[in-house]
């Protein structure tokens, strides 16, 4: 599992022009989130421990905006560059932070590959030790213009080499080996020019070619397209909210505890169906246990993590992100002694949710086994469904 994902977000996007004069590239309005804020709901499902913002042009409004914050069990961190030291220098200040495989992503580009699909291909070479790097492609149709490592071949062995004419395109999607670091010092460096160029000639790295959609918002027309396509996905996103206890989990008392956590029939099967189809999976809970003394947040994340590893283990079905509420009036533990819009029956974690994943209400679906969670959906405008005897899987498809 690669505990550690890196953004690069530190360029000026000058061919933008008047757009990025007073907002960083990253931070540009794409439908109701922020095109860094996409990323990184793209990254949550995949369990990162830390994801780090590596930035530079306005770098302090990205560290005020996202640094110390966490999506789901992913922590980021955002480190500003004290002098330019470009996509390859930035790296650096990372060399006594990573000590093992890592991701690294273009912070202006998108790319949907399956990155378990990337992550699982790439282990097979660089676990051998002979590879700094492993580098997703796609297929160079609409960026002709582009020098920076655009004619790329693949051989049967999958190892990168560079060919004359418009072949295979870098993505801005890599998995590099720690030894990359004895490649790069504090000093500006480009990534695409110099550290990827050299180590492809001299052998050092493999590639694998993705079918998926891929766009690159550095210029106005892509940007333009972009924004069009994510008003329309947005438009037509569909989610499932889940409460836990009685829903995913049998219904035990105050869940404090692995063994305690017992997961219900079909709810595996019922994640991954809905995975499949592109709907959103999110977890909506009251976890008053916290408030009451009998688990800490940390371990409640940490129950949270085994269960999404179990599942996804056991068939690669995934959670998209999950909000609890820790607080309850008369809490044994005073910082969470209030009477907290978030805990249900008031509708606080929906309604959060809905704004945080820009989602329609009616395209929304909760199932929950208990009269708050009923009220809780209706005082936030979604449908409500309550957890039948049928397994959970069941009772999805027949939803959908």
């Amino acid at each position: 599992m690669i505990k550690h994902a890196v953004i690069l977000v530190g360029g000026k996007g000058s061919r933008l022009k008047e757009l990025t004069k007073k907002t960083p590239k990253p931070l540009i309005r794409i439908g109701k989130s922020t095109f860094l804020d996409l990323i990184l709901k793209k990254l949550s499902k995949y369990y990162f421990e830390e994801i780090y913002l590596m930035a530079g042009f306005k770098g302090d409004v990205i560290k005020k905006k996202y640094h110390n914050k966490k999506i789901l069990f992913s922590t980021i961190k955002v480190i500003v560059e004290k002098k330019t030291l470009g996509t390859g220098g930035c790296l650096n200040q990372l060399k006594n932070k990573i000590n093992s495989n890592f991701l690294v992503f273009n912070g202006d580009s998108n790319f949907d590959l399956d990155l378990q699909v990337f992550i699982k291909k790439s282990s097979f070479f660089l676990k051998k030790k002979n590879f700094f790097c492993s580098m997703a492609l796609v297929k160079n149709t609409n960026y002709k213009s582009n020098k920076k490592l655009a004619n790329l071949s693949i051989s049967k062995k999958n190892i990168l080499s560079f060919k004359k004419d418009n072949g295979l395109m870098n993505s801005g999607v890599y998995i590099f080996d720690k030894n990359i670091f004895k490649l790069i010092s504090n000093k500006k460096i480009s990534l695409e020019d110099q550290i990827l160029p050299k180590i492809i000639l001299d052998k050092k790295t493999v590639g694998f070619n993705f079918n998926s959609y891929f766009i690159d918002i550095g210029i106005k027309k892509n940007l333009k397209l972009y924004r069009s396509k994510i008003k329309k996905d947005e438009n037509s996103q569909k989610c499932v909210f889940f409460d836990r206890d009685g829903v995913i989990n049998k219904l035990d008392g105050y869940v404090t505890s692995q063994k305690k956590f017992k997961i219900l029939p079909g709810v595996e099967n019922a994640i991954q169906y809905l995975n499949k189809k592109n709907i959103l999976v999110i977890i909506i809970t009251n976890q008053s246990a916290v408030g009451r003394g009998m688990i800490t947040e940390n371990n409640l994340n940490k129950l949270h993590l085994n269960f999404c590893l179990k599942i996804k283990k056991k068939n690669s079905s995934y959670i998209n992100d999950i909000y609890y509420c820790p607080y309850i009036k008369n809490a044994k533990i005073k910082k969470y002694n209030k009477n907290s819009i978030y805990r249900k029956p008031k509708p606080g974690m929906l309604l959060k949710a809905i704004k945080d994943w820009g989602l329609l209400k009616k395209n929304c679906v909760m199932i929950g086994d208990q009269n708050t969670d009923q009220l809780a959906a209706k005082k936030s405008g979604i449908k409500f469904l309550f957890k039948n005897n049928q397994t959970l899987y069941e009772q999805v498809k027949k939803i959908y």
